[in-house]
């Protein structure tokens, strides 16, 4: 479903449609007008419209600064409390309910996905753990030709999750579990549905009880159609001619627990510390997260639901309209995030990341990846 074309530029770097909020400790003058210079770079390179960029440095400072325009329509400036589709960051909150309810004691990483379920594609040799660091072997049902089809076709067409899975469940194993490494939103799916049953409760309530209320995280939701205001419209190739769309308001439901989730800069900042550190989980839980996959396949590395690039610890997401990243890096218990209301590539780069990559490569560049 990635068929990316740039977008315009010129609304992206409308003068004066950019702003940056005053917030204590700022980077010097020198420093800020060289992230200005970069994130302006990597919004012409990618023709990102909008894009919110947020850069905290305990002890040097921090930079937060919406750039471009939020609707390319009504050339409504960027802000930076706008909400935003965070696509496959989800998996890591997806993630971290498993890994919540392991400590609880209601199952074990390693106990068979026939538990839940019984005669589903080899679930007797399948393990909690594969489906977390994507080593099942399981299709995933985003490279089903006839669900692509269908949701590049029809946008706005509300999807059952049953239907998402009975697409796959006759489909043969790509490889035998724990063998290989293979991305595949299914398994994230599953890992909700878990979550449904031991909790009783759908996922989206369970985030609320078990993620966004212990972390403050008021800003973020399930998505819905309707984007929570403020919101950044979105804006894709992914249709049926490759032409232009404003994405905000297609149904997300076809991405549930692998990438239903809304958010902004500010709780996608508390968010990110959690990647790599024990805030949510216990110590002994966190060591088994960050236990990285190195089989054939898997690279950059990839944990029980979140990866890993160089030093910094992170997820990114990619849903029509949107692409953005959270990032940690313990070294400098920074943290970086990135909103682009553009899922457009280029040379075979995603934008959120190729922004990630440019601020730090000015305020870190010995843990640039890359440098």
């Amino acid at each position: 479903m990635k068929k990316n074309i740039a977008v315009l530029l010129a609304l992206a770097l409308l003068s004066g449609c950019g702003s940056t909020k005053d917030s204590a400790p700022r980077f010097d003058a020198a420093t800020v007008a060289k992230l200005d210079a970069a994130v302006t770079k990597v919004m012409s390179d990618f023709g990102i419209p909008g894009v919110v960029v947020g850069a905290w440095y305990p002890g040097r400072g921090e930079y937060v600064v919406a750039r471009g325009v939020a609707n390319m329509t009504t050339g409504e400036p960027m802000r930076e409390d706008m909400h935003f589709r965070i696509g496959s960051n989800t998996k890591a909150f997806t993630g971290t309910a498993i890994l919540q309810l392991v400590d609880e004691g209601r199952f074990k990483l390693d106990d068979k996905i026939s538990r839940w379920f019984p005669g589903y594609m080899r679930s007797n040799e399948i393990t909690v753990r594969m489906l977390l660091n994507m080593t099942s072997g399981i299709v995933s049902y985003t490279e089903v030709d006839e669900i692509v089809r269908e949701a590049v076709a029809h946008p706005h067409r509300v999807w059952k999750r049953q239907e998402l899975l009975d697409r796959v469940k006759a489909l043969p194993l790509l490889f035998d579990p724990g063998t290989r490494w293979y991305y595949s939103n299914t398994n994230t799916v599953l890992l909700g549905l878990i979550i449904e049953a031991e909790t009783g409760k759908t996922v989206a309530d369970a985030f609320i009880t078990r993620i966004y209320g212990p972390m403050g995280m008021n800003n973020t939701s399930w998505g819905a159609a309707d984007l929570p205001l403020p919101f950044s419209h979105g804006y894709t190739r992914q249709t049926p001619d490759e032409s232009r769309a404003d994405a905000y308001n297609w149904d997300p439901s076809w991405s549930d627990a692998a990438g239903q989730l809304v958010s902004t800069v500010q709780d996608m900042r508390k968010w990110a510390r959690t990647l790599a550190n024990p805030v949510l989980i216990s110590p002994a839980m966190h060591a088994e997260r960050i236990k990285w996959v190195t089989l054939p396949g898997s690279s950059p590395s990839y944990g029980l639901g979140i990866g890993k690039a160089g030093s910094w610890y992170h997820h990114q997401g990619s849903i029509p309209g949107y692409n953005t990243i959270a990032l940690y890096l313990p070294e400098l218990e920074a943290t970086v995030v990135v909103l682009s209301n553009s899922d457009t590539s280029h040379d075979n780069n995603n934008p959120a990341a190729a922004m990630w990559l440019a601020v730090s490569a000015v305020l870190s560049p010995e843990y640039t990846p890359g440098r």
